[in-house]
């Protein structure tokens, strides 16, 4: 699918639709490549397993997948820690120490420590359905 495809499909907005297909890529979901028509987005066979999961399957799917990324892993560990979301400053600390790639400027590891925050704040809200 094209970006324009998924926006109409899913009824994104252009900007959601850049924050899935990267965050897709960045998951190991989905793939892009250039063809004539323009670049055309499309799931990996890890991506094409996923969906073909139940839910609850899938859910704890993405929550490895994520987990195979350092700085998620150790804001959950701090999360755990201490019973609460790291803040942004120390989610920042936690980027900077798991050295990530393709940063170049500390606003965007502000801006990716709002992401990492968000997942992490999902994946807790996951734990909370799990033991209720």
């Amino acid at each position: 699918m094209t970006k324009e495809e998924i926006t109409v499909n899913y009824d994104f907005d252009p900007r959601q639709t850049n924050y899935y297909t990267d965050a897709g890529r960045y998951l190991g979901l989905i793939n892009k490549k250039r063809e004539k028509e323009g670049v055309k987005f499309f799931l990996t066979a890890e991506g094409k397993k996923l969906f073909s999961l139940k839910y609850r399957e899938r859910q704890l799917k993405y929550v490895e997948l994520i987990f195979k990324h350092k700085a998620f892993r150790e804001c959950f560990n701090e999360c755990l820690l201490s019973s609460e979301i790291p803040n942004k400053r120390e989610v920042v600390k936690i980027m900077e120490e798991s050295e990530l790639y393709k940063i170049e400027s500390p606003n965007t590891y502000e801006r990716r420590a709002s992401t990492v925050t968000g997942w992490v704040n999902w994946i807790v809200q996951l734990t909370k359905m799990v033991s209720e």
